[in-house]
């Protein structure tokens, strides 16, 4: 049933497209320059690197392997080109976060599933806390009266489960041990599930130890991603600039918390929920709607760039651990 998902953006791109002119998208786009792309490129690339910089911090705390900044790039992009080809809610790529520092790094199972759950968690939690606040501001300032307290509390939703996670592990308690209990036992005598449920202890245990014991790099990586969406509102201010339309930073939050949202739609790399998005909110602001299809597009052609690169990564980086008949998926818990 997963081809359904690859019909979903069908009608969404119609909507976005239907009432857009060609040639008006020709002009925006021939309007550029190469300097203009340059810099616009330059801003994406320190997005990613607050990805990779968050990740980087809650391994350089755990301790458990020495990682370079470098490496950890690498891992990321990898993961965000699965991620974004998966279709779903910008998920699927974590597990070879996990893989890549257990085959390259040795490190074990336990630490590493922690390492990339924690740096999700703190992900998921921080981008709900903005989008929940960017949709409060643009409620009160009455730009996207549509938007209503619907929108609002659609993003503070977004962040109760990973907040909920991190309070509880904050507490030292274990959310997940109690779910493994109530598995029939044909499934957890497996021997496959036993070694599973043990990394997943393990990375409770780590989870733990790092929320109460490193809690300084916890609030570092949330800064981090705080940065992050700080990018975001610069990359789409700076874009929008670009195609000659300056506007104030209440309207450009709009335009990202719209985006955002749209990534979540269970499509691959949103495809279709972005566009429509972005011509929804600017013709909700009174702007030319071929301005906000034109900003997604570059969103569109920014994202596969990097996910073709990704892929390409990951294929070289795949088949140099074919190379290496020594390695094992599990690396022996210590």
């Amino acid at each position: 049933m997963s081809w359904l998902l690859w019909l979903l953006p069908l009608p969404l791109l119609w909507l976005a497209f239907c009432n857009i002119s060609f040639g008006r998208l020709a002009d925006l786009f021939t309007s550029l320059n190469a300097l203009q792309v340059a810099a616009l490129v330059g801003v994406n690339v320190l997005v990613l690197a607050t990805f990779s910089a968050r990740w980087w911090i809650v391994l350089l705390a755990q301790g458990t392997a020495r990682v370079s900044f470098v490496e950890v790039s690498a891992y990321r992009l990898v993961s965000f080109a699965v991620s974004f080809f998966t279709p779903g809610p910008q998920f699927g790529g974590e597990p070879l976060q996990v893989y890549f520092l257990n085959r390259s790094h040795d490190v074990p199972t336990g630490p590493a599933l922690a390492s990339v759950a924690l740096e999700k968690t703190i992900e998921l939690t921080i981008n709900g806390l903005m989008m929940a606040a960017g949709a409060i501001l643009v409620v009160r300032s009455e730009l996207l009266p549509e938007l209503g307290q619907t929108g609002v509390v659609l993003t503070l939703l977004l962040m109760v489960l990973p907040l909920g996670l991190l309070v509880l592990f904050w507490s030292g308690y274990r959310p997940f041990t109690p779910l493994i209990g109530l598995l029939p036992e044909s499934i957890r005598q497996a021997a496959v599930f036993e070694q599973a449920a043990a990394a997943v202890l393990n990375a409770e245990d780590e989870i733990i130890a790092f929320c109460q014991q490193r809690r300084g790099a916890l609030i570092l990586a949330s800064l981090v991603t705080i940065a992050s969406w700080v990018l975001f509102v610069v990359e789409y201010g700076f874009a929008l600039s670009l195609f000659g339309l300056r506007l104030p930073l209440g309207q450009v939050v709009a335009l990202v918390v719209a985006a955002r949202l749209a990534f979540l739609v269970p499509a691959p790399g949103g495809l279709g929920a972005v566009e429509a998005s972005q011509v929804f909110v600017m013709q909700a602001l009174g702007y030319d709607p071929a301005i906000g299809l034109s900003l997604s597009l570059l969103i569109r052609v920014r994202d596969l760039l990097f996910g073709l690169a990704g892929l390409a990564l990951g294929w070289a980086m795949g088949a140099q651990h074919l190379l290496r008949p020594t390695d094992r998926y599990f690396v022996e818990e210590e």
